[in-house]
C-alpha cells in the first residue's frame, strides 16, 4: 500500500513538472487556438495608426542657407573717401569677414525676430505659430522655437556658412515666412550700417569744417593785423617823407631785421596793402577764391566737398550671399506615415500575442481546476 502510494505521489510530481515547463509546441498551440486574439489588437493598433496618420496635420521644414559676401558687394562701403590718407582717419571701412558676422549676429539677434514677428503678425496668425490663449510675448517665444539656426564649425566645415530651419503645418507659408525674415535681418543690419555711417560721415564732415573755420579765422585775424601794419607804416612814412625803402642792396642797412616798417617807403607799403586787398580779384576763377592763399585750407575743403558728395548705393551692398532660399518640400518631415504604421503593426502583434498566450493560460488552469474538483 505504500508503494502504491509513492508511485502516485511520484507520477503527479512528474505531472507538475511537467506543467511547469514551457513546451514550444504548447505555446504555438495555444495561439494557433486563440489566434483571433492575436489579430483583433494587431488590426486595432494598426488602424488606431492608420486613423493618427490620416488625422495629424502633416509638418513641412524648410530651410536657407547664408554664406559670406564677395569683395564686390561691399565695395560701395569702402569708398576711398572712407579710408584713412596722408594723416585722415578712417571714416568706414569693412571686409567679407566682420560682414558675415554682422550678419551672423542679424540671423541670430532676438531683436530682430520680434520686429519681424510683430511685423508679419497677421501671417503667423495663420500657422501653428499663434495662439489666441496665449499672450504675445508667450506666441513669440513659440515663434522663436520653431525657428532654428545652424552655424558651421570653421574646425570641421571648409566654408563659413548659416543654415536656418522653420517647422509649420502649411509648406507656403513656412517658405514665405523664411525667406522674408532672412531678408529682413539682413537689411535691418544693412540699414543699421547705413546709420552709423551717415553718423560717422557728418562728424568727419564736421570736424575738417571745424578746422577749417580756425585756419580761415587765423588767416583773417593774421591779413587784418597786417593791414594795420601797412597803414600805419605808410602813414608814418608819408610824414617823415620816406617815399622809397631805405632797403637797399647800395645800403648799409639793407642787412638789419629790426628796423621800422615805414622804412620800406610809403610806396611799397601801399603797394602791398593793395595788393592784399586785390587778393580776392585774383583769385575769383579758382574754386575756393581767395582762400587759395591759406595753406593747407584748399585741401581740407576738397576733402569737405569729396565727402559731401559721396553717394553710396545700398542697393549693390551685400553683407551676406543667400545661398539657397527657403523652397516648398517635397514632402512632410512629421508624420512619418511608414514608420508609424509599421510600430504600430509592431506594437499591436506584440499585445495580440500576449493577449492569446494570457487566455490560452487562463483556459488551461481554469480547465484543470475543473478537473481537480470533479476528482
Amino acid at each position: 500500500m505504500s508503494q502504491e502510494h509513492n508511485q502516485i505521489l511520484s507520477s503527479q510530481q512528474d505531472a507538475n513538472l511537467r506543467d511547469d515547463e514551457i513546451n514550444l509546441f504548447d505555446l504555438l498551440t495555444d495561439l494557433q487556438i486563440q489566434k483571433r486574439w492575436v489579430i483583433i489588437p494587431t488590426v486595432f493598433c494598426f488602424l488606431l495608426a492608420l486613423l493618427y496618420v490620416s488625422v495629424v496635420a502633416p509638418i513641412y521644414q524648410v530651410k536657407s542657407v547664408i554664406k559670406e559676401a564677395g569683395e564686390g558687394d561691399l565695395v560701395e562701403l569702402n569708398a576711398p573717401q572712407l579710408q584713412a590718407r596722408q594723416g585722415s582717419p578712417q571714416i568706414f571701412s569693412m571686409n567679407t569677414e566682420d560682414a558675415f558676422k554682422h550678419a551672423t549676429q542679424a540671423l541670430l539677434s532676438r531683436e530682430y525676430r520680434r520686429d519681424f514677428y510683430v511685423k508679419n503678425i497677421e501671417e503667423v496668425k495663420e500657422s501653428q505659430l499663434y495662439n489666441e490663449g496665449l499672450t504675445q510675448s508667450q506666441n513669440f517665444n513659440n515663434f522663436n522655437k520653431f525657428l532654428a539656426v545652424n552655424l558651421s564649425d570653421p574646425k570641421k566645415d571648409a566654408e563659413l556658412f548659416i543654415e536656418l530651419k522653420l517647422d509649420l503645418n502649411n509648406a507656403e507659408l513656412a517658405v514665405l515666412l523664411m525667406n522674408d525674415y532672412v531678408a529682413f535681418a539682413l537689411d535691418s543690419k544693412l540699414s543699421e550700417f547705413k546709420g552709423n555711417l551717415a553718423n560717422k560721415l557728418a562728424a568727419r564732415i564736421e570736424t575738417l569744417e571745424y578746422d577749417a573755420s580756425l585756419i580761415r579765422e587765423t588767416y583773417r585775424t593774421h591779413k587784418t593785423y597786417r593791414e594795420l601794419e601797412l597803414e600805419e607804416a605808410s602813414q608814418i612814412a608819408k610824414q617823415v617823407g620816406q617815399t622809397d625803402s631805405v632797403y637797399s642792396k647800395n645800403n648799409m642797412l639793407s642787412d638789419a631785421t629790426d628796423l621800422p616798417l615805414y622804412l620800406y617807403g610809403s610806396k611799397a607799403l601801399i603797394a602791398e596793402k593793395e595788393t592784399l586787398n586785390n587778393r580776392s580779384k585774383l583769385t575769383k576763377e579758382l574754386p575756393y577764391g581767395e582762400e587759395h592763399f591759406i595753406k593747407g585750407l584748399p585741401e581740407i575743403l576738397f576733402k569737405i566737398q569729396q565727402l559731401k558728395s559721396l553717394k553710396i548705393d545700398y542697393s549693390k551692398v551685400r553683407i551676406a550671399h543667400i545661398d539657397e532660399h527657403a523652397v516648398v518640400p517635397a514632402g512632410p518631415i512629421k508624420p512619418k506615415k511608414l514608420l508609424i504604421l509599421a510600430l504600430g503593426l509592431i506594437a499591436g502583434g506584440f499585445l495580440g500575442l500576449m493577449t492569446a498566450l494570457v487566455v490560452a493560460a487562463y483556459k488551461r488552469h481554469k480547465k484543470q481546476h475543473d478537473i481537480d474538483e470533479a476528482v
